[in-house]
């Protein structure tokens, strides 16, 4: 099972993720939460956690934050 450094991984539940993150955590306006870490080595960084049904991390994915967000169902 892949980690985080911080511990997050698949399964981890909503909960988890806004504790872990919660100082830097978008106010999330879909399903998925948007982590913006701080620091200005990291400026533009983002890690996107997609959450599946049960509330829980499905995948994680880190970099960009142009590259990290999720397309719309049915662009390419």
């Amino acid at each position: 099972m892949k980690r985080g450094a911080s511990g997050i991984h698949r399964g981890s539940t909503r909960d988890d993720v806004l504790e872990t993150y919660a100082s830097e955590m978008e106010e999330p306006n879909t399903d998925d939460l948007v982590f913006t870490p701080g620091g200005a080595q990291f400026r533009g960084k983002v890690i996107t956690f997609a959450m599946d049904d049960n509330d829980t991390v499905d995948r994680f994915i880190a970099g960009d934050e142009d590259f990290t967000q999720p397309l719309p169902y049915g662009s390419d």
